[in-house]
């Protein structure tokens, strides 16, 4: 699966507009954001910093997809390495956030091969998973959401916040 594939390919699934109910519904989109502990907030952090996550999350990429299907698996593509046509592509077909463009040199994103899942890294959060489905699909994009959430946390040490008094 390559970069090709996600520039030239002109709809993602979602838009097809085949879903349940897609006559009144057009997509459901499920979006976690998650932090990493002992890492500043993306707009906070040095060069070095945002680079350390990017390691960091790169690191279990092949981890995370050595179980998951073909379909399934989920491709790095890091922001530095399009050009301004490629990045604006991604955010027309919603797979990306103009946010995650704001220091393209600092993030990243995963994308399944159907585009149906997208993680982006060192956007307002260290990850912004999301899930795009066509039609009335909210419960089966969380499901594939919660499953994304759960690899990452098994690789990942989530950054949680003690609310004290509550």
């Amino acid at each position: 699966m390559g970069l090709n594939k996600f520039i030239h390919e002109a709809m993602s699934e979602w838009m097809r507009g085949e879903g349940p109910e897609s006559d009144i519904v057009i997509s459901s989109r499920v979006r976690i954001a998650r932090n990493l502990a002992g890492h500043p907030f993306p707009m906070l952090a040095t060069t070095i910093q945002a680079e350390q996550v990017l390691a960091d999350v790169k690191a279990i990429v092949h981890p995370m997809n050595e179980h998951r299907s073909e379909s399934e698996k989920l491709a790095w593509i890091q922001m530095a390495d399009l050009d301004d046509l490629q990045q604006q592509v991604l955010v027309e077909k919603h797979l990306i956030s103009p946010n995650l463009l704001k220091d393209g040199r600092k993030s990243a994103v995963l994308l399944s091969e159907n585009e149906a899942v997208s993680v982006m890294v060192n956007e307002e959060d260290h990850l912004r998973i999301q899930c795009l489905y066509p039609g009335l699909q909210v419960k089966e994009a969380w499901q594939q959401a919660n499953e994304i959430d759960d690899l990452l946390e098994a690789r990942l040490d989530y950054a949680f916040m003690n609310i004290v008094g509550i």
